[in-house]
């Protein structure tokens, strides 16, 4: 595998990465790579060349985490930022596994069925970090998000995110966990 042989760039930041890495893992970067460039003209660091990216940083920098093996492959409860970064550049840049390991990550702790919801130890989160702030964005993200493979998590996820005190989501309360099957089952 080549040292790292291309210069991403979002945003403001640069990602010196591995062009055979991405080519593997991604059908859109191989179709990039693979499209001979002109000799002049193409933006070089450190000797790469750059190809800029119109995603945030933040999101680029949770995929090449992923990617180089510091997140998501593990059975730590994932962060739902770092999730819906996956989900979005996943889904993006064809980047399959990674896409699929999140939405059965999601569907596994937001059951699709009543049946799923109703069995024992399914109301246990274990694959993400909730608070009731982080279960209102992958509700939001879920609802927002256009992914057809989401759309039969958002019935528990609307019934989670509502499952609570009025005062606490007028207020906007941080953390009402007390109030979430999840934490009943757990506690």
């Amino acid at each position: 595998m080549e040292d790292g042989s291309v210069m991403l760039q979002a945003e403001n930041t640069q990602f010196k990465v591995h062009r055979g890495l991405l080519a593997r893992v991604s059908t859109i970067f191989s179709d990039v790579f693979s499209v001979p460039q002109p000799p002049k003209g193409n933006e070089v660091v450190e000797g790469c060349p750059v190809v800029h990216l119109q995603d945030t940083a933040e999101d680029v920098q949770f995929l090449m985490g992923t990617l180089y093996g510091q997140r998501c492959h593990s059975k730590e409860p994932i962060d739902p930022w770092v999730a819906t970064a996956l989900l979005r550049l996943g889904r993006k840049y064809e980047i399959q596994f990674l896409f699929n390991e999140v939405v059965a990550r999601l569907k596994a702790d937001l059951p699709c069925t009543l049946t799923q919801h109703d069995s024992p130890g399914a109301r246990s989160w274990k694959e993400f970090q909730v608070t009731t702030s982080n279960l209102q964005y992958l509700t939001e993200f879920a609802h927002d998000c256009g992914i057809p493979e989401l759309r039969c998590v958002l019935p528990i996820a609307y019934y989670w995110t509502t499952n609570r005190p009025g005062v606490s989501i007028i207020k906007g309360d941080e953390d009402y966990g007390p109030y979430y099957p999840a934490y009943k089952a757990s506690a």
